[in-house]
């Protein structure tokens, strides 16, 4: 299970708060029922999910100071768990609402 290779910080998160899923996949009937089955967690749809991503990006190409901090985590989680690449921290995230 990935959450098993997950900084505890992160991880702690996710527990916490569920997943949220966005982009067009994520409209896909029964994604979110799915996905909460499977791992039994929390499992929301966002609120535009066609329009999140490109508009939270466009929220953090705005704010560099954001995008460093982000980019030096990014690295860090990289560093950790032997990522090739890395997901955006949902703590980084919920501070772009």
């Amino acid at each position: 299970m990935a959450l098993e290779r997950t900084p505890p910080e992160l991880s702690a998160d996710i527990m916490d708060k569920g997943i949220i899923i966005a982009g067009g996949g994520s409209m896909l009937k029964n994604l979110d029922k799915r996905l909460r089955e499977e791992t039994g967690l929390p499992v929301t749809l966002a609120e535009d999910p066609l329009a999140c991503v490109a508009l939270g990006t466009g929220q953090m190409l705005t704010d560099f100071n954001l995008l460093r901090k982000i980019s030096i985590e990014c690295s860090q989680l990289a560093a950790r768990s032997s990522a090739r690449s890395c997901e955006l921290p949902l703590r980084a995230a919920s501070s772009l609402a």
